[in-house]
């Protein structure tokens, strides 16, 4: 498969997001601009705060669930991109012929500071878990 057009290359295309001073600012008018959910798969908290001021919808990726992109974002996915990926195509694939009403609504139930909360519980889990096997290896 192959795109067959390529956004954000054509100057006369673009658009800029204010309260963004980087070259980030500039968005292609048939693509972020005009767009109502943007994916934004790597830390960008800037942009993602600049989007949200705007109206956009945000579903963003990253490790740090309490980092920038990470709060502004509707949806937070705390994992690698290279694994999150794949399983977003795939659930992508399973909800494609989802009534697009249904799917906002899936959307708008979505509560990314519980999910937030409960990342970081999970992650805290773990570190408690670990505190007690952390330097057995040293023992042996």
């Amino acid at each position: 498969m192959q795109a067959k057009d390529i956004l954000g290359i054509d100057k006369d295309n673009m658009a800029t997001l204010d309260n963004l001073e980087s070259n980030r600012r500039f968005v292609d008018v048939a693509g972020i601009y005009q767009g109502d959910c943007i994916f934004v798969p790597l830390e960008d908290g800037d942009r993602s705060e600049a989007l949200k001021k705007i109206g956009k919808k945000v579903i963003a990726v990253d490790l740090n669930p309490i980092s920038r992109t990470a709060i502004w974002a509707d949806i937070t996915i705390v994992d690698n991109i290279v694994r999150a990926l794949p399983e977003m195509i795939k659930i992508t694939e399973e909800l494609k012929k989802t009534e697009k009403d249904q799917l906002y609504e899936i959307m708008d139930g979505f509560n990314n500071q519980k999910n937030i909360q409960d990342v970081l519980d999970l992650i805290k889990d773990y570190i408690d878990a670990q505190k007690e096997d952390a330097f057995k290896t040293l023992q042996t």
